[in-house]
């Protein structure tokens, strides 16, 4: 398993060597090479920022939850205190505007369910995090959902826990249309790149191509007559001729 890496890299080289050794010009192969290295670059930039995207936008939600943990949580103690239910589901009611908060509950720490968003939840039980001040995740980011249990404390102590559940496909829309564009932009990029690399190998292929047509008319026409001008910035071509 370890030989399929390297063997992989060897067929890539191999198959780019095959490809300039059959392309007839030099003007071909530069294009080739500069379209080659543009198209890794950007692709490598592209993968990086949707990575980056990825990991930024997943760090935005949990923040959001464990903030969103810490006032619901802050503003249910006293309701847990006294025992206030109607009070504690008044809390979780100002999530009813927060389209992308499926669920909330308050649990006792014996995994009783205080009170819950919607009211249905209140049936069901909800597993307390492990002891601590900050939040704790669980469930897979890719499956839509993610869940966070904070413990509410009182005086120092746990009297409850609060677990929310967020819905991720909003968050995972917007990556995926700012994927898009910034796709558009990576493939702008690279046929204006493309154009602007093509423009200037020019200028340093030129010289070699009037070159070779003029060998060819010596050794073919005998026209020992012809002359061909070198640019002055070009120290090689003007050794080579």
């Amino acid at each position: 398993t370890q030989a399929r890496p390297k063997f992989r890299r060897l067929a890539w080289r191999g198959g780019l060597k095959v490809l300039l050794r059959r392309l007839p010009t030099l003007q071909r192969k530069l294009a080739v090479i500069v379209t080659f290295a543009s198209l890794v670059a950007l692709s490598l930039s592209y993968v990086f920022s949707g990575v980056d995207d990825v990991k930024n936008s997943r760090k935005l939600v949990v923040d959001q939850l464990e903030s969103f943990a810490r006032i619901l949580g802050t503003n249910s103690a006293s309701a847990i205190a006294f025992k206030d239910v109607d009070s504690a589901r008044r809390t979780l009611g100002a999530l009813e505007g927060r389209s992308d908060i499926l669920a909330a509950a308050i649990s006792l720490p014996d995994g009783k369910t205080f009170a819950a968003y919607p009211r249905a939840l209140e049936r069901h039980g909800f597993a307390p995090p492990p002891p601590g001040e900050r939040g704790t995740v669980s469930g897979r980011f890719i499956d839509g959902k993610l869940t966070l249990a904070r413990w509410i404390r009182e005086e120092q102590e746990d009297i409850g826990y609060i677990t929310l559940t967020a819905d991720l496909h909003p968050m995972w829309a917007a990556i995926y249309e700012r994927f898009a564009v910034s796709g558009v932009g990576v493939l702008l990029a690279f046929v204006v790149a493309y154009l602007l690399a093509r423009r200037m190998q020019q200028s340093l292929t030129q010289p070699i191509a009037s070159l070779a047509a003029a060998a060819r008319s010596v050794a073919t026409h005998k026209r020992y007559d012809l002359r061909v001008s070198t640019p002055v910035d070009n120290q090689e071509m003007v050794d080579l001729v």
